[in-house]
């Protein structure tokens, strides 16, 4: 169940770098 919190929170990363 890790990898997919992981996958979640690199994905909210991913998406503030965006509107950044």
């Amino acid at each position: 169940y890790t990898l997919f919190w992981l996958l979640l929170l690199a994905g909210k990363l991913s998406f503030s770098y965006f509107i950044q």
